[in-house]
């Protein structure tokens, strides 16, 4: 029998995507063959050193300078970022499907554990060699028919798996549904049963435990062809979610060792266990971003502590869990999804310490949000992003990126900047008159083909066209240009932002540094937005406010990089 699984579509962020087996596992967890011991053990050392991050050490004339802009004046001590402190962080921006992987790992050890307890006989847990290599054949076959034109290798990067990790990818989803999701629900454990019951409800169990006896006493089997494959994925990503939610998971941001990267249900898992698989997968691109980040935030939570403004832990973590509450009314996304697809954070851990140093901004800001700030703000540029202005945008893209195979080249900055360089000077060479070849020519915006067999869950990635977008409002070109709210953090500026807002129709604006390398736009046209709002709307106020705060914050963040070092 196939396996059954969908390759998520290509160009969605991760969890978006459909992951092999159904399952949101990820390339870096170790499995082994059914024991009741835990499944993912330490990972091997590598016969090379894996490159280490060293320890980094923000200097106190830095970060007296930083402070200086709230008005600080006491030289601070000098900030040691020890190397499992640097290691964990890369861990957490680069490395959470390893660490979703290692969940899962632990969750399939508990339930393993308990049915053992319970009289199970743990052969029944054990997985053929040849069951994983037939799988695994099938996993690659099925990729080649949905992506014939496409490395096989290139389309499981996608889907957040290391093509070298394959099988053990395939092993533990093989283990998750022995364990969890036998084929008969009348074999499934308690956890099962309560879980999908509380998704699903009891009459949905009932039906799933009447149609396996009437397939029994007619001799039959349902058949994978007909929406089985399909179905059984929902139902692991319906019992993933109960898992999780269940679970006691607690991350760095909980006050764990700077040696753990996170502990589940009182195991923990070390920052060394999952470094070196997240290590060998990410570029020094990735490595740099990860300094950046502890820099910068590591700067902005000194120069708010000497201010006085720092949330204390408590405060902190009382007011992030009120802010990450369901609502009460059902939403169509999940907070994470928000959190991860729309506003681009790597992690919730990431965006938990983002959004403490965001809350403490705001609060120190508080009296600064007045109506005519606000009514400012909705005339420079609130009213144009909440009431859906669009702008005809062209976009040369010179990447430092390679989208195909998703990951970065070798020495790609250096040569997206030259590229670039020769756009500008063809383009007051011929007076912008060149526009239309130099976009074909250069722009390396990439769009992913289509699947040969249509059947996800996810609509397919908007067409990128070579960088012509076609009309579209601030938060559609945001996402179309690689942008997303961690990035603005980050980097305190925006190529979407400068083409929807700075650039006038028919002129040229860049080059712009971005996410993937050097950004030139050409306006073509502008549509004022379609209706005009102000901040008497309580929903608009709101979302004005959300807006300004984070604008204003990260032009902070950006000052005190800039004043940190002397600029």
């Amino acid at each position: 029998m196939k396996s059954a699984h969908v390759l998520a579509t290509l160009g969605l962020p991760p969890l978006a995507a459909v992951a092999l087996l159904g399952l949101a596992v990820a390339q870096e967890a170790a499995v082994a063959p059914a024991q009741a011991a835990p499944l993912a053990q330490a990972a091997p050392a590598p016969e090379e050193p894996v490159p280490g991050m060293g320890q980094l050490v923000i200097p106190s004339e830095q970060l007296r300078r930083a402070a200086s802009v709230l008005g600080g004046s006491v030289a601070p001590s000098d900030i040691v970022v020890t190397e499992d402190e640097l290691r964990r962080a890369l861990v957490y921006q680069h490395g959470s499907a390893a660490l979703e992987s290692r969940k899962l790992d632990l969750y399939i050890a508990e339930e393993m554990q308990r049915q053992i307890d319970a009289g199970a006989d743990p052969a029944k847990f054990a997985v053929a060699a040849e069951d994983i290599q037939a799988a695994m054949k099938d996993t690659l076959d099925q990729v080649t028919a949905q992506y014939p034109t496409l490395d096989p290798a290139s389309v499981l990067r996608h889907n957040s798996i290391d093509p070298n990790d394959l099988e053990r990818v395939t092993l533990q989803g093989k283990l998750f549904d022995i364990v969890f999701l036998p084929d008969d629900p009348r074999e499934w454990p308690p956890t099962t049963t309560e879980a999908l019951k509380s998704k699903m409800g009891e009459e949905f169990i009932s039906k799933m435990i009447q149609g396996a006896a009437e397939r029994e006493a007619a001799g039959t089997e349902a058949s994978p062809d007909q929406g089985q494959g399909l179905f059984k994925m929902l139902m692991r990503q319906q019992l993933r979610g109960t898992l999780d939610e269940v679970a006691d998971i607690e991350f760095g941001s909980d006050g764990l060792p700077a040696d753990v990267a996170m502990r589940v249900n009182g195991v923990d898992v070390m920052v060394s266990e999952v470094y070196p698989l997240v290590r060998r997968t990410v570029s020094e691109a990735d490595v740099q971003a990860t300094i950046d980040w502890v820099q910068r935030t590591k700067m902005i939570e000194s120069a708010l502590s000497q201010a006085g403004n720092l949330l204390d832990p408590e405060t902190a973590a009382s007011a992030y869990a009120e802010h990450t509450a369901p609502p009460a009314e059902a939403t169509l996304f999940p907070f994470e999804a928000i959190v991860r697809q729309f506003k681009g954070f790597p992690s919730m851990e990431i965006y938990r310490e983002y959004w403490t140093l965001l809350e403490s901004y705001r609060r120190m800001i508080a009296d600064e949000v007045t109506d005519e700030a606000l009514n400012g703000y909705m005339a420079e540029r609130g009213n144009g992003m909440l009431n859906l202005a669009r702008v005809d945008s062209e976009v040369i893209l010179l990447s430092a990126f390679d989208f195909e195979n998703n990951r970065w080249i070798e020495n790609g900055w250096e040569d997206a900047s030259e590229r670039a360089g020769e756009v500008v000077a063809a383009l007051r060479e011929s007076e912008g008159e060149a526009w239309g070849e130099l976009i074909e020519q250069y722009s390396d915006f990439w769009d992913p083909p289509a699947p040969t067999n249509q059947q996800s869950l996810q609509q397919a990635p908007a067409k990128k066209n070579k960088g012509r977008f076609g009309m579209k409002y601030r938060n559609e070109l945001l996402r179309d240009l690689g942008e997303s709210d961690f990035d603005l953090f980050l980097t305190g500026s925006s190529v979407a932002d400068e083409i929807f807002y700075n650039i006038e129709p028919g002129e040229l604006g860049g080059p712009f540094v971005g996410p993937y390398g050097y950004y030139i736009a050409r306006v073509v046209s502008k549509l004022p937005p379609q209706r005009t709002t102000t901040i008497a709307d309580e929903n608009v106020r709101k979302m004005a406010t959300e807006d300004y705060v984070a604008t204003r914050f990260n032009a902070f963040a950006r000052e005190l990089s800039d004043v940190a070092a002397g600029e």
